[in-house]
Protein backbone atom coordinates (compact mmCIF):
# COMPACT_ATOMS: atom_id res chain seq x y z
CA UNK A 1 0.00 0.00 0.00
CA UNK A 2 2.80 2.41 0.80
CA UNK A 3 4.19 1.64 -2.66
CA UNK A 4 0.94 2.83 -4.29
CA UNK A 5 -1.65 0.03 -4.30
CA UNK A 6 -5.25 1.31 -4.35
CA UNK A 7 -7.05 -1.39 -2.36
CA UNK A 8 -6.83 -4.90 -0.91
CA UNK A 9 -9.68 -7.38 -0.55
CA UNK A 10 -9.66 -10.40 1.72
CA UNK A 11 -11.73 -12.95 -0.19
CA UNK A 12 -12.08 -15.13 2.91
CA UNK A 13 -14.14 -12.54 4.77
CA UNK A 14 -15.73 -10.66 1.88
CA UNK A 15 -14.35 -7.34 3.10
CA UNK A 16 -12.61 -4.84 0.85
CA UNK A 17 -10.84 -1.74 2.11
CA UNK A 18 -9.42 1.11 0.12
CA UNK A 19 -5.84 2.28 0.51
CA UNK A 20 -6.69 5.05 2.99
CA UNK A 21 -8.58 2.68 5.29
CA UNK A 22 -5.77 0.07 5.27
CA UNK A 23 -3.25 2.74 6.18
CA UNK A 24 -5.53 3.93 9.00
CA UNK A 25 -5.82 0.34 10.28
CA UNK A 26 -2.04 0.02 10.14
CA UNK A 27 -1.56 3.15 12.23
CA UNK A 28 -4.26 1.92 14.65
CA UNK A 29 -2.39 -1.32 15.43
CA UNK A 30 -0.14 0.43 17.93
CA UNK A 31 -3.23 1.42 19.97
CA UNK A 32 -5.23 -1.81 19.66
CA UNK A 33 -4.00 -4.65 17.51
CA UNK A 34 -7.16 -6.64 18.25
CA UNK A 35 -9.46 -3.84 17.08
CA UNK A 36 -7.42 -3.35 13.92
CA UNK A 37 -7.55 -7.09 13.12
CA UNK A 38 -11.30 -7.28 13.73
CA UNK A 39 -11.98 -4.19 11.63
CA UNK A 40 -9.76 -5.52 8.85
CA UNK A 41 -11.00 -9.11 8.59
CA UNK A 42 -14.27 -9.81 10.43
CA UNK A 43 -17.70 -8.97 9.06
CA UNK A 44 -20.78 -8.88 11.32
CA UNK A 45 -23.67 -8.94 11.95
CA UNK A 46 -24.76 -10.86 8.89
CA UNK A 47 -28.19 -12.45 9.15
CA UNK A 48 -30.30 -15.27 7.82
CA UNK A 49 -33.71 -16.54 8.96
CA UNK A 50 -32.37 -18.01 12.21
CA UNK A 51 -29.12 -16.29 13.18
CA UNK A 52 -27.01 -13.20 13.25
CA UNK A 53 -23.44 -14.29 12.62
CA UNK A 54 -19.89 -13.29 11.82
CA UNK A 55 -17.56 -14.26 8.97
CA UNK A 56 -13.79 -14.01 8.97
CA UNK A 57 -12.75 -15.19 12.44
CA UNK A 58 -11.02 -18.17 10.81
CA UNK A 59 -8.47 -15.65 9.51
CA UNK A 60 -7.61 -15.00 13.17
CA UNK A 61 -7.55 -18.71 14.07
CA UNK A 62 -10.87 -18.68 15.94
CA UNK A 63 -14.49 -19.81 15.60
CA UNK A 64 -17.06 -17.40 14.23
CA UNK A 65 -20.08 -16.38 16.28
CA UNK A 66 -23.76 -17.25 15.75
CA UNK A 67 -26.45 -15.51 17.74
CA UNK A 68 -29.99 -16.90 17.74
CA UNK A 69 -32.25 -14.16 16.31
CA UNK A 70 -35.27 -14.88 18.49
CA UNK A 71 -36.07 -11.69 20.41
CA UNK A 72 -32.77 -9.98 19.44
CA UNK A 73 -32.62 -6.77 17.41
CA UNK A 74 -29.82 -6.11 14.93
CA UNK A 75 -28.47 -3.38 17.22
CA UNK A 76 -28.35 -5.80 20.17
CA UNK A 77 -26.79 -8.47 17.93
CA UNK A 78 -24.03 -6.05 16.97
CA UNK A 79 -23.33 -5.36 20.65
CA UNK A 80 -23.33 -9.04 21.69
CA UNK A 81 -21.28 -10.35 18.76
CA UNK A 82 -18.80 -7.51 19.06
CA UNK A 83 -18.45 -8.06 22.80
CA UNK A 84 -17.89 -11.79 22.38
CA UNK A 85 -15.33 -11.32 19.58
CA UNK A 86 -13.34 -8.86 21.71
CA UNK A 87 -13.62 -11.24 24.67
CA UNK A 88 -12.17 -14.07 22.55
CA UNK A 89 -9.31 -12.00 21.14
CA UNK A 90 -8.34 -9.95 24.19
CA UNK A 91 -9.02 -12.32 27.09
CA UNK A 92 -8.18 -15.48 25.11
CA UNK A 93 -10.10 -17.73 27.52
CA UNK A 94 -8.52 -21.19 27.70
CA UNK A 95 -11.33 -22.99 29.56
CA UNK A 96 -14.34 -21.73 27.60
CA UNK A 97 -16.77 -24.57 26.97
CA UNK A 98 -20.30 -25.40 25.86
CA UNK A 99 -22.80 -24.60 28.60
CA UNK A 100 -20.89 -21.57 29.86
CA UNK A 101 -22.63 -18.21 29.69
CA UNK A 102 -21.60 -14.80 28.38
CA UNK A 103 -23.01 -11.31 28.76
CA UNK A 104 -21.40 -8.18 27.30
CA UNK A 105 -22.40 -5.98 30.27
CA UNK A 106 -23.57 -6.70 33.82
CA UNK A 107 -27.11 -5.52 33.01
CA UNK A 108 -27.50 -7.39 29.71
CA UNK A 109 -29.16 -10.66 28.78
CA UNK A 110 -27.07 -13.79 29.41
CA UNK A 111 -26.27 -16.12 26.52
CA UNK A 112 -25.48 -19.80 26.84
CA UNK A 113 -22.68 -21.10 24.61
CA UNK A 114 -22.57 -24.16 22.43
CA UNK A 115 -19.98 -25.27 19.88
CA UNK A 116 -21.14 -25.97 16.35
CA UNK A 117 -19.48 -27.16 13.16
CA UNK A 118 -19.47 -24.79 10.23
CA UNK A 119 -22.26 -26.05 7.98
CA UNK A 120 -23.22 -22.70 6.47
CA UNK A 121 -20.45 -22.99 3.85
CA UNK A 122 -18.86 -25.93 2.04
CA UNK A 123 -15.36 -26.77 3.27
CA UNK A 124 -13.79 -25.45 0.05
CA UNK A 125 -15.62 -22.10 0.30
CA UNK A 126 -13.58 -18.99 1.19
CA UNK A 127 -15.96 -18.28 4.11
CA UNK A 128 -15.76 -21.79 5.59
CA UNK A 129 -14.47 -21.73 9.16
CA UNK A 130 -12.66 -24.95 10.15
CA UNK A 131 -12.85 -23.83 13.80
CA UNK A 132 -16.67 -23.80 13.62
CA UNK A 133 -18.93 -21.45 15.54
CA UNK A 134 -19.68 -20.39 19.05
CA UNK A 135 -23.48 -20.31 19.13
CA UNK A 136 -25.06 -17.94 21.68
CA UNK A 137 -28.63 -18.52 22.82
CA UNK A 138 -30.38 -16.10 25.18
CA UNK A 139 -31.25 -17.58 28.57
CA UNK A 140 -33.44 -16.30 31.38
Amino acid sequence: LQAGAFAVKGESSGIAHGRTHWLELDSYTSKSLESALIRAWVQYPISDDCFYYSVGMHLLGMPDIELNRIGISEVDALDVISGFIYFLLIDQPRNLDAGHTFHPRPDSVHFQLSRERCTRYEDDDFFYNPYGYWRLNAVG
